[in-house]
């Protein structure tokens, strides 16, 4: 698509006008390493990996950071998981994705992945910190 060059800044400054980085859920995920990897998996267009550093510093709380762009796969595709999982050298059972769609979740689940359904940041943290105490979980 060409879009004249103005009108791209222009679009993408009202893009990212409404975003924000949750700072508690940030520091949540940043005070989980090193005893954990972490990932982000993201369905993104091309570009977006340093608008969004740039933007929310993922790279100081993320080992790893899939852009669905780069890698030309999209969650739900099982396939891009799997990626995610090779790049942290983690099984399926030691993983636990987040997300807001419930289509992503259960694509995760059907890998045996732990998903966590986002509805709010004390929400999610809650019942990542109850995978992770969970006797399941520990036996890996």
């Amino acid at each position: 698509m060409n879009i004249p060059d103005g009108k791209l800044a222009n679009f993408k400054l009202q893009f990212w006008a409404g975003d924000f980085c949750d700072q508690e859920l940030h520091d949540f995920i940043g005070k989980l390493r090193p005893r954990f990897k972490t990932g982000l998996l993201n369905n993104t267009w091309s570009e977006t990996r340093k608008e969004t550093d740039e933007r929310f510093h993922l790279l100081d709380v993320f080992d790893v950071l899939v852009y669905s762009a780069e890698v030309h796969l999209a969650k739900p595709d099982p396939r891009i998981f799997y990626l995610a999982l090779e790049w942290l050298g983690v099984q399926p059972q030691e993983a636990i994705f987040v997300d807001d769609f419930p289509a992503n979740i259960e694509a995760a689940k059907a890998l045996g992945i732990h998903g966590v359904r986002f509805e709010d940041s004390q929400q999610a943290q809650q019942d990542v910190i109850r995978i992770l105490t969970s006797d399941e979980y520990r036996s890996w």
